[in-house]
């Protein structure tokens, strides 16, 4: 500490030393961009009007947001309830993007983060303070003794500031991956949902269409009984036919429902809510090649990304502890004295610290523990891409198969199978064949039919993984 007193050079320092400790207490690192800055503003104000609107979010924190508040008006719904217009896709990929609580809370987890960027940037705050000292113990008047006032500053160097920042940038960055990941987890969801209710619906479709058919073979076989051409049995199984295709129904419908339990559950909706008829064809899905998924995988990746993100915070939480272990913080202190025993003029200090962290074992195993978090994220790194390679490769593999499939049944399977049906009816008809020959026909065809729609959900689905594997949509 240096004491000085009447020098007006020497005051003049000392007020200059105290202006600078009270204007760095200030001096907090901007770092945060306009657009992260109004993401942050946004979700506080909305913190405040939940709270606002929910008092109990206000005493008891382990009360899960809007768990307690009245339920919000139900709006009408749009588009997705309408019976004669069938669900698309992309609006149900909207849809989730924009409206769903996991997103939400995953983008609250990036507002907060990106909010400790410039705390960390921040100097600590500045210390203000009034002693008295050889106060009379015969009175309790503490001003008839010696009055000090001080103010005193803590600054951290600029180099552990910057570091600081950084790793809370990047900490943001795989908040902002995260939050990534967790959209193409929804999308993949929908997608999946959406191609099981479209296999479903045309289950259904098949069943309706035999059921209708075999029906009216029956008519066919109950004419022909009544007039001696036909026999008993062919009437009786006609019938037992269409009772199986009947049973066979009430599964697909279950399964259905299912299907919009699920789909619903991935737009958060709720589990009743009405949904529209799925799309009764699907488009064609282009071929793709394996060498340009992997590219794209190890660029888009969010997981993989996370990764990256979290291997440059660890070089940079290293290089932050070696500068905590070599580089002190300074402290910054100016006093002001007064005391009214003593005829003299007020008398001013000021004084310059610094901590001394050389001898502290305690930053020997921080630096310690910031080269082992950095040797983890490495491994995770190659970890990662490693899984996100083999998840791409056998995705493009089941990609492939189905679609390869669905083009066989398509073009080689079901136009000869259809004909041959369509043969057997005429002939069965004409008295050519008997019903045995037809029931056969009708059941590969329902069966190939059945096969070729649910290939076709199949690689819609195949197509969702292979799109989460790679990390964005194919045609982006």
């Amino acid at each position: 500490m240096i004491a000085f007193s009447r020098s007006p050079a020497m005051r003049r320092a000392a007020i200059a030393t105290a202006a600078g400790a009270c204007l760095l207490a200030g001096c907090v690192g901007n770092r945060l961009s306009p657009g992260d800055r109004a993401l942050v503003e946004r979700y506080a104000e909305a913190g405040a009007a939940a709270r606002a609107a929910d008092p109990a979010l206000e005493t008891d924190p382990t009360t899960p947001p809007g768990a307690a508040a009245s339920p919000a008006p139900t709006a009408p719904e749009d588009e997705l309830s309408r019976q004669d217009v069938p669900l698309a896709l992309p609006a149900l990929v909207a849809r989730v993007l924009g409206r769903n609580p996991e997103r939400e809370a995953a983008e609250a987890r990036v507002a907060a983060a990106k909010a400790r960027i410039p705390q960390a940037s921040a100097q600590p705050d500045p210390r203000v303070g009034v002693e008295f000292d050889d106060v009379p113990a015969s009175t309790s008047d503490p001003t008839r003794g010696q009055r000090e006032g001080f103010v005193s500053r803590e600054l951290v160097l600029p180099p552990k500031l910057s570091l600081r920042a950084d790793v809370a940038e990047l900490e943001a960055t795989v908040a902002e991956q995260n939050l990534t990941a967790k959209e193409r987890d929804l999308v993949a969801e929908v997608k999946r949902a959406f191609h099981e209710l479209y296999g479903a619906e045309r289950a259904i479709a098949i069943q309706r269409e035999q059921v209708a058919l075999l029906e009216q073979i029956a008519k066919v076989a109950d004419v022909k009984y009544q007039n001696g051409k036909g026999r008993q049995t062919e009437v009786l199984k006609a019938q037992v036919e269409v009772a199986q295709l009947q049973s066979d129904l009430l599964v697909f419908e279950r399964e259905r429902t299912v299907a919009r339990l699920a789909l619903n559950r991935a737009l958060s909706r709720p589990p009743s809510a009405p949904l529209g008829p799925a799309p009764t064809t699907l488009p064609d899905v282009a071929a793709q090649g394996v060498e340009r998924l992997r590219r794209l995988a190890l660029q888009r990746r969010p997981e993989l990304r996370s990764a990256w993100a979290e291997l440059s915070k660890s070089v940079k939480a290293r290089e932050l502890a070696e500068k905590e272990r070599w580089l002190p913080d300074l402290g910054l202190e100016l006093r002001w004295m007064s005391d009214p025993r003593e005829d003299l003029e007020d008398r001013w200090m000021a004084g310059v610290s610094f901590n001394v962290p050389w001898f502290n074992p305690k930053w020997t195993y921080a630096l310690q523990e910031a080269r082992a978090s950095a040797a983890a994220a490495r491994s995770e790194v190659l970890a990662t891409r490693n899984r996100t390679l083999g998840e791409v490769e056998e995705a493009f593999v089941k990609v492939e198969t189905a679609r390869r499939l669905a083009d066989l049944f398509r073009q080689s399977i079901l136009p000869p199978a259809e004909q041959a049906l369509e043969s057997a009816r005429k002939a069965y008809e004409t008295d050519l064949v008997d019903f045995l020959t037809f029931v056969d026909s009708e059941r590969m065809v329902r069966g190939l039919k059945l096969a070729f729609h649910r290939t076709l959900a199949d690689l819609g689905m195949r197509l969702a993984e292979l799109e989460r594997a790679v990390g964005s949509e194919l045609g982006e």
